[in-house]
Formats: C-alpha cells, sequence, structure tokens
C-alpha cells in the first residue's frame, strides 16, 4: 500500500501512524514501511499482504482497510488517497 500525501502536515502525519498502527493489528497484513519519494514530500506506505494474497480473507481485509481504515485514518486532512495492489503489496496514495 502506497500512501502519498505532503509529510510537514501534522494531521497527516497523525493518519499516516494511526494507519500503520492499525496495519499491524491486522494479522494478515505484514510489516508496513514508510518510504519518501525523492521530491521529499509524498510518503509511501507500503504493506505486504501475507499468505494466499487472493484468497478470501486477504481480499477481504484489503476491501475493509479501503472501506474503513483509510477513510478513518485520514479522515479531517486534506489528504486525497487512493489505493492499489501491486503484485506484492497492497498500495495507498494521497496527495493534499
Amino acid at each position: 500500500m502506497d500512501v502519498k500525501t505532503v509529510t510537514d502536515s501534522p494531521p497527516v502525519r497523525a493518519a499516516i501512524a494511526r494507519l500503520r498502527s492499525e496495519l499491524a493489528r491486522e494479522p494478515v497484513f505484514g510489516r508496513s514501511d514508510l518510504r519518501i519519494v525523492p521530491a521529499g514530500d509524498v510518503p509511501a506506505i507500503g504493506v505486504i499482504v501475507g499468505g494466499d494474497r487472493t484468497g478470501a480473507r486477504a481480499l477481504d481485509a484489503i476491501r475493509h482497510l479501503r472501506s474503513v481504515d483509510i477513510p478513518q485514518a485520514f479522515g479531517g486532512t486534506d489528504a486525497n488517497v487512493s489505493s492499489g495492489v501491486t503484485p506484492r503489496t497492497t498500495s495507498t496514495s494521497s496527495t493534499p
């Protein structure tokens, strides 16, 4: 998952922390990491989906992440969040 937004916004930094905490509580997801794109103002949160990535448990967790966890984490911020799936990770992107 990749979350992309301006990192110097305290509400967005708090949202990133909330989302990463939620990901850590969900057993279907592995460790998450935070990467900053070369411009220095757009972070990406990566997380690996464990087990059968196309199985019902993983797909349900991804749907819940997109429909509940991400909107809750970023609610009240000016971030524009979108998400997608790459072969190895779930991706979420946001821009202000």
